[in-house]
């Protein structure tokens, strides 16, 4: 059984949530407190000085709000 963890850089989620790669940088550089609607912005990864996203995270931040 294989599990696709996809693991996405700055420019691929960016493109994934058809936003700037800017946005992405500033919702981190707030840590997640204001995004759209004030909503916090997607999760990320740190691994070292790299940056990453799940595509799932992505996924659940596109979701529209229960």
């Amino acid at each position: 059984m294989s599990v696709n963890h996809s693991l996405l850089i700055p420019s691929e989620a960016a493109e994934f949530l058809r936003l700037k790669e800017t946005t992405l940088s500033t919702w981190r550089s707030r840590r997640g407190r204001v995004a759209r609607d004030g909503k916090p912005g997607p999760r990320f990864l740190r691994a070292g000085r790299k940056i990453l996203y799940r595509q799932r995270d992505l996924e659940e931040f596109l979701e529209p709000p229960v």
